[in-house]
């Protein structure tokens, strides 16, 4: 379904106005810290990590129960510029970004052991970037008793404030470099970004009659509300029995070669189910098959011996693999991206790009790094989200692929990188790799195609983004040190998993310089390069030769590890598809699309629930998703 603005929203519908900006910018910190205190306090489901995050789908649920109590007074357009903005923004509080950041800043001070050498590093991290009071350290950790305000204020004023203004920076970069390429995206490449049609249709009344009876859209989200209620009972009471969806692993039970297939992850999602059935049927079976193939990569390893070598290096494929479909993203715009620029809106993007940039090399230069170790790491850094934004646009995966960055400007510099060099990485690992999931660029685009196809103005949604980013930021890290030095993060009132996230990078970085044979496998850059190439090439055949199955979407989600998780949704979503479009074609499939909505709403509905009933009891949950 074509996603115009000429679809969307009644006439009558206004344009937001100031008040509806400075209402989304103001509900975006409060989601935000919400997400943060259930997640680390309560241990709810992840609430914001996923590509479509649920504390963006109950904020919208909310905001449309209290235009029905206020007898339709707000605007369909109002709401969807609040989704927007919170949806945003509040990954900023979920892990990979604030909730990975604090912990990591005193860690090394903490756990530092006579065996573990952290103090040989103490040196190297520069003073403002973290706290240096150890009593201050002793009370993040383990909870404050009886220490003055004065000294926890003095001694995370000066880390904060840095901080803060990085994620700011980053955030700015990063809505620039959406805000130029998304043009090309949505309009002239008509790419599908499935994940807005969900809040499209639950705001906008036109959308919701086009899509068919309601009736159907709420049938799909009772479906996903009853599986996810047996399977939350049978947590509390094991006699019910559960419909499980989350991850079997079933490989183990597989005799030799076969077990190198591990981990293969059977689930049944209803909300991954849901979000595939809007992508294109040629992306499902690309994917598919694109992970039928690297898992027998690893089979074929096990049998000729070449497992021990890493073969078929599948990670260090995926690192060229998500480059090379950034890189060829540029080359394919490259007439566009120039015309692009002469624009006056896009002359103002290019030179905030430039501007953040510049600033995000010399703060990388600030941790330690020299200047062309901090160019090269933010180059990679661009170009990681921009694949990654690309593949949102194009298929919605709920979870990003995951890129090392950290691995790739070590893998390229190798033995020329210092001491402070790997120490400034080291600082900056906890955005940099796999598990950052919330990526403001994806999220960015998301939101610039949900207000372009609702008719929002794009002014309206870069101040709501503005000032909520700015207020989300400043009120989620006072509110993690607040509540870390209340609560103690070592303790068993706190989440261990983010604690884990904070002292791993240390223990990596002390491993790198203690092993000195460590060395990459000689195959690790052709590997790279041999990523990178095979996209291009799967472009190539996709564009020149009729009916050519694989889209190189589908290699680059199956080659990273994005698929391990959504493989048999897929192909639920793919078989379901097919048996519409075959039996009555795109108007069976487009009468039956209301029920995969609803599979999501549904899905993510009983999340918030759960989460809701964690933090009134106080005990943890089922959690429908990840895991």
């Amino acid at each position: 379904m074509p996603l115009t603005p000429a679809t969307v929203g009644p006439a009558h519908d206004p344009t937001p106005r100031r008040s509806a900006v400075v209402a989304a910018a103001l509900l975006a910190p409060v989601v935000g810290l919400a997400v943060w205190h259930a997640e680390i306090l309560h241990h709810s489901a992840d609430l914001a990590s996923s590509a479509l995050p649920v504390a963006g789908l109950i904020t919208l649920l909310l905001l449309l129960l209290l235009r029905v109590l206020l007898g339709g007074r707000l605007g369909s357009r109002a709401i969807l510029l609040a989704y927007a903005t919170v949806s945003g923004t509040v990954g900023l509080c979920t892990m990979g970004l604030i909730q990975f950041l604090v912990p990591a800043l005193p860690a090394p001070f903490f756990f530092a052991t006579p065996e573990n050498r952290y103090a040989e590093l103490l040196p190297y991290l520069p003073r403002w970037a973290v706290p240096q009071s150890q009593a201050v350290v002793q009370g993040f950790f383990l909870g404050t008793v009886g220490l003055p305000w004065g000294e926890l204020a003095r001694a995370w004023a000066l880390p904060l404030l840095a901080w803060g203004g990085f994620l700011l920076l980053v955030t700015a970069a990063m809505g620039a470099l959406a805000g130029l390429v998304h043009p090309r995206w949505s309009r002239a490449e008509r790419l599908t970004y499935p994940l807005v049609l969900l809040p499209l249709a639950l705001a906008d009344p036109t959308r919701r009659a086009d899509l068919g009876a309601r009736s159907t859209l709420l049938a799909g989200a009772l479906v996903a509300l009853l599986v996810q209620s047996v399977n939350a009972l049978h947590q509390r009471f094991p006699a019910v029995p559960s419909w499980r969806v989350l991850p079997i692993e079933i490989a183990h039970h597989l005799p030799p070669p076969w077990n190198a297939l591990r981990p293969l992850e059977v689930t049944f999602y209803p909300a991954v189910i849901g979000l595939f059935a809007l992508v294109p049927s040629e992306i499902l079976l690309s994917c598919s098959l694109c992970f039928a193939v690297a898992r027998a990569g690893r089979v074929i390893g096990a049998v000729s011996g070449l497992g021990a070598t890493g073969f078929p290096w599948a990670g260090e494929q995926a690192q060229g693999a998500l480059l090379g479909s950034a890189l060829l993203a540029l080359w394919l715009g490259r007439h566009g991206w120039r015309q692009r620029l002469t624009q006056p809106d896009g002359r103002r993007l290019g030179a905030v790009l430039l501007g953040a940039g510049a600033l995000l090399v010399a703060f990388g230069h600030a941790l330690g790094m020299r200047w062309l170790v901090s160019l090269w790491f933010w180059l990679l850094f661009g170009l990681a989200m921009l694949g990654i934004g690309r593949l949102r646009a194009a298929v919605g995966p709920i979870w990003n692929p995951g890129t090392d960055l950290g691995w790739l400007v070590r893998a390229t510099v190798g033995g020329g990188l210092t001491v402070p060099d790997r120490v400034g990485l080291t600082l900056l690992r906890w955005c940099s790799f796999g598990d950052w999931r919330a990526h403001p660029l994806p999220m960015q685009l998301d939101a610039l195609r949900l207000c372009e196809a609702a008719g929002i103005p794009a002014r309206r949604l870069t101040q709501a983004l503005a000032w909520g980013t700015l207020l989300t930021v400043a009120a989620g890290l006072l509110n993690a040190v607040l509540v870390y030095h209340r609560e103690g993060a070592a303790t068993a009132a706190c989440d261990p998993w983010r604690l884990r996230q904070g002292q791993l990078p240390f223990e990596l970085l002390r491993a790198q310089l203690d092993v000195a044979n460590l060395r990459l496998s000689p195959a690790a850059l052709p590997a790279v390069v041999a990523g990178g190439l095979t996209v291009s090439l799967l472009q190539g055949l996709h564009t020149r030769v009729l009916g050519w199955p694989l889209h190189p979407a589908g290699y680059v989600l199956a080659i990273s590890g994005a698929l391990d998780w959504m493989w048999c949704p897929i192909l639920v979503s793919w078989t379901a598809k097919s048996l519409l479009l075959r039996s009555g074609g795109l108007p069976r499939y487009r009468r039956a699309l209301p029920i995969f909505l609803g599979l999501i709403l549904g899905d993510f509905s009983s999340a918030g629930v759960l989460a809701a009933i964690a933090w009134w009891t106080g005990q943890p949950q089922y959690k429908p998703f990840p895991i």
